[in-house]
């Protein structure tokens, strides 16, 4: 009794089921091979041992997923990439009013990240080598670097100040 009435049919780990009128989705002896489509969302997704190798398509969101060796998933204002899993990640926002982009190399090891806002053109920067140095420059322009950097490159330099700083924690 519901707009979207749906059936479910499940003999697990075999075969499972979806059909309703918004999606339909078959899964045959999980997690080896399935495929969705969701006609709401107007994206198709094939998954084949799953979730190492899955590619959707749609209007809102695309995802090519080749795990360990490369991943990609973009949407209308965002993307992130994996190459080589998880050794090297890049991720970005790109809107009207907010630029982002991150380079990370495992994890934390490394990180590059980029702020940018393109109506007043102010511009961030935070640079880090876990554990040699963080460099980071604020859109006044003020720059700061440490060396060596045990923490910041895990933590930002916010979250430790207001540790160090916190009366209540005295």
């Amino acid at each position: 009794d519901t707009d979207n009435p749906t059936e479910r049919l499940t003999v697990f780990p075999f075969y499972s089921s979806v059909e309703s009128p918004r999606i339909s989705s078959r899964t045959y002896l999980w997690p080896f091979m399935g495929w969705t489509s969701d006609r709401g969302a107007k994206q198709e997704e094939r998954r084949y041992l799953w979730p190492l190798f899955v590619t959707a398509t749609g209007e809102q969101r695309q995802v090519r997923r080749y795990l360990p060796f490369y991943a990609e998933e973009r949407s209308s204002e965002t993307i992130k990439r994996w190459y080589f899993w998880p050794l090297y990640r890049q991720d970005g926002i790109v809107s009207d009013t907010y630029c982002r982009e991150r380079d990370r190399v495992i994890f934390f090891l490394y990180s590059d990240l980029r702020e940018l806002w393109p109506i007043d053109g102010a511009e961030k920067r935070r640079t880090a080598f876990w554990p040699l140095f963080v460099y980071s420059r604020d859109t006044r322009g003020v720059k700061q670097f440490s060396f060596p950097a045990p923490v910041e490159p895990i933590l930002s330099r916010e979250e430790i100040e207001h540790y160090q700083l916190a009366p209540e924690a005295i």
